[in-house]
């Protein structure tokens, strides 16, 4: 019997929870197959000892703009169905999706349904050449799937929103003594940490002595950071801390029940459903390219915007949510629970699971 295959750039060890529930519904007919280095070489990936799957050697060329995969094209093109990144800079998956096309084989693509700049990108036409490659499309959102059936209405588009975490672990924990500001995420210049840095250094945070902030995630920026810090007195220093890039949830859980809110000072990603799972709310920088997760948020019952590259505003929205956190204590079960609906590692899989069968 022929098999299925997946085939991907990489998987973020964000994906492990998905992918791990994804293939214990498929294996039996499904094979993955993935690179061990993504795009954004920042991006921890899943380990071959986390996951089974098959490695790919990724040849990035031209400054890591274009790729090629050292696949077996023969199995890829002979598989049942095939699906792969909806990335139009993986050069040689134009080939392999054409000639499986022209045998009349099933072609299915997963990824964003526009680029970092929107649907009015200038590169939106290459992305829109490659889907018609495909005969279904995985997207992130329904948006971005309604978006897309407007622009390709002959495709069959799925919406799979992108999860972190299984139904069970998606719980809000009441506790009183939420005192500290969280951050998560890869610390590069886009995401924009400094200006949360910058926020918390402001006197009217400072003059509470129980706020401290915590940034979780590795990168570059973390060496500005603790610039900024360094001839600052030692009380401030001690209330900033930097626990590098975490991925257990336990712990992670540990640090969001301890958080009265997340921030996301740069464009918003998979962090908003994360904060969400755990009934944090967020501020949201306003005027950024967010990804498509910020369909996630909704104004005044799981997030506030701030003035975007505004410390001060920042700041001051922060000291709203300090000085009203028996209100979002009383309604962080809901924030979870509505969560819980859609962004769940369950859901995910389903849907994709769905589109190969």
């Amino acid at each position: 019997m022929q098999k299925n295959i997946i085939l991907l750039t990489a998987m973020g060890d964000y994906r492990k929870k998905v992918m791990t529930h994804l293939m214990s519904r498929i294996s039996g007919h499904t094979e993955l197959w993935a690179g061990i280095l993504p795009f954004d070489h920042t991006v921890k990936t899943i380990k071959p000892e986390e996951l089974t799957f098959n490695q790919v050697n990724n040849i990035y060329i031209i400054k890591q703009k274009l790729m090629i995969q050292m696949t077996s094209p023969g199995k890829l093109i002979s598989c049942k169905t095939l699906l792969a990144d909806l990335n139009p800079r993986i050069l040689n998956l134009w080939i392999i999706l054409g000639i499986r096309k022209i045998l009349g084989k099933k072609n299915i693509l997963w990824g964003h349904a526009w680029p970092r700049d929107g649907s009015k990108s200038s590169t939106v036409i290459i992305r829109k050449l490659l889907c018609r490659l495909a005969d279904t499309i995985i997207v992130y959102t329904e948006t971005q799937a309604n978006e897309l059936r407007a622009e390709l209405p002959e495709k069959k588009i799925i919406a799979a929103p992108n999860a972190l975490y299984y139904e069970s672990e998606i719980d809000f924990t009441e506790n009183s003594k939420r005192t500290n500001i969280l951050y998560v995420g890869r610390l590069v210049s886009e995401k924009k940490p400094a200006v949360l840095l910058d926020a918390f250094l402001q006197d009217s945070i400072l003059t509470n002595p129980e706020i401290e902030l915590f940034f979780i995630g590795s990168g570059p920026e973390r060496f500005i950071l603790e610039e900024k810090l360094k001839n600052l007195s030692e009380d401030v220093k001690s209330r900033v801390h930097f626990l590098g890039h975490v991925n257990d949830y336990k712990k992670l859980k540990q640090q969001y029940d301890s958080s009265f809110v997340s921030i996301s000072p740069g464009y918003v990603g998979l962090s908003i459903t994360q904060s969400f799972s755990f009934g944090v709310p967020m501020l949201i920088s306003k005027n950024e390219p967010h990804a498509p997760e910020i369909e996630a948020a909704k104004e005044n019952f799981n997030f506030s915007y701030f003035k975007t590259d505004c410390p001060v505003d920042l700041a001051h929205k922060i000291l709203c949510i300090w000085n009203n956190k028996s209100h979002w204590e009383s309604i962080g079960g809901n924030i979870a629970s509505e969560c819980k609906q859609s962004y769940s590692a369950e859901n995910m899989s389903l849907r994709i699971s769905g589109a190969l069968d």
